[in-house]
């Protein structure tokens, strides 16, 4: 019975011993399979970004390899046409290439790239994408329904140029200038008193955009569209005076002569796209232009007409279909918030964070403009509206009756949204 029990011991030990070797096996095992990252097995991440813009390259690639540097994701900036963007974009992203994870667009396309399920919210509206960070226009410009379906990376506005040798502060109103004119009794070189792109609707737009309503605040309530109402024919009936006072005409102006003439001393007031100081301050940093100018906003009308020059946002996307959503939303953080002081010193664009101190002349100035700005509604049925309000405005600038030209165009809005 001794042996027996020996072996009953003996047997007993190497199963007792077996069994933790089994159960530290298994804590090793499950401890192992508790580190491993969650996209593990998964094939790395690798992100392409789409764009339309030219001007922006510079930009995108060298965020790609300062991105790639920190997380070790590869990022491939891509230049694609901007003819009919969305739809390529939709196209690719359901072929089985596969398209873009994220792109760059205007805001004014959010709601149908997120009706396709082309714009995914933003994840990190709440921590970063603030009133802290930036202004409520460019939140409203990424902003659907009440949604974040994207990130605000820069703008464009409208802005005065003013040559200090004859005016040694911005006038307040279009009045002002006119006061200006009639007791100017000239100057060297000067051939302009006051210019703008007239035949341009992004240049004209701020002689009615304080008094009309696209779509409310984000510009997608298609219940809020006012676009002739008796402030509005105040304001086109004064944009119309204007034609006897300054003999623009809308078939030989262009962006290039009103920024030029002002480089070259010719003109005392001019309204230029924010961009166009790029060029002045370039000309200037080499010596082709020596005259010494001011920014300001645009003047308004009169004391009681004011003014509010359209501001276009743009912004980055994160496309709904990428396999990729956490790695292409960390991306679109990097490229607006994170990088996003570099975008004036590498593309000269005006990035739409508002906390950004950029050590650049009239940058506070453009900044503090942006934020008064009028934005660009995201309502689809409203995307040849710039068309007709460019016609609308050509044609008042001619002479026509300036109430039935502004209810043309409404009608015809109504009836698109119907």
């Amino acid at each position: 019975m001794g042996k027996f029990w020996k072996k009953g011991v003996s047997a007993l030990v190497v199963i007792l011993v077996l069994t933790e070797l089994l159960l530290f096996s298994y804590h090793i095992q499950e401890t192992e399979e508790e580190s491993q990252p969650e996209n593990e097995g998964k094939e790395a991440a690798q992100l392409t970004l789409w764009y339309s813009d030219e001007n922006m390259g510079y930009y995108f690639t060298e965020a790609a390899k300062a991105y790639e540097q920190d997380t070790g994701i590869k990022v491939t900036a891509r230049q694609v046409s901007g003819v009919d963007y969305i739809e390529q974009i939709n196209k690719a992203s359901i072929s089985e290439t596969g398209g873009p994870d994220l792109y760059m667009s205007g805001s004014d396309i959010l709601e149908k790239a997120h009706l396709a399920g082309l714009a995914s919210e933003n994840q990190f509206a709440a921590q970063l994408y603030n009133s802290e960070h930036y202004p409520q226009i460019a939140l409203d410009a990424v902003t659907y329904k009440g949604v974040q379906v994207a990130y605000p990376l820069s703008f464009e506005t409208s802005c005065l140029l003013y040559n200090k040798a004859y005016a040694a502060e911005a006038p307040a109103t279009i009045d002002d200038i006119l006061t200006f004119s009639d007791t100017f009794e000239g100057g060297e070189g000067i051939e302009n008193i006051f210019v703008w792109n007239v035949s341009d609707i992004f240049s004209d737009y701020f002689f009615a955009g304080n008094y009309i309503n696209l779509g409310g605040p984000c510009g997608d309530d298609k219940a809020q569209i006012d676009i002739n109402n008796e402030q509005v024919q105040q304001a086109m009936a004064y944009y119309q005076s204007l034609k006897e006072f300054f003999a623009l005409d809308p078939e030989t102006i262009s962006d290039e002569d009103v920024i030029q003439d002002f480089m070259d001393g010719k003109t005392i007031y001019a309204i230029v796209r924010a961009d166009d100081l790029n060029k002045m301050e370039a000309a200037a940093s080499v010596g082709l232009t020596t005259v010494d100018y001011g920014v300001a906003r645009v003047p308004d009308l009169t004391e009681s007409l004011q003014t509010k020059p359209l501001a276009v946002t743009s912004v980055v996307v994160v496309n709904g279909y990428t396999p990729y959503p956490k790695e292409a939303a960390d991306f679109a953080k990097y490229l607006t918030y994170d990088y996003a002081v570099n975008l004036y010193s590498m593309v000269n664009r005006m990035s739409a964070r508002s906390d950004l101190n950029l050590d650049k002349p009239h940058v506070d100035t453009l900044k503090e403009i942006y934020q008064t700005a009028a934005g660009v509604p995201k309502i689809m049925e409203l995307s040849n509206y710039w068309i007709q309000m460019e016609v609308t405005f050509a044609n008042i600038w001619q002479g026509a009756d300036v109430p039935g030209e502004l209810q043309k165009v409404s009608d015809l809005i109504t009836k698109q949204l119907k």
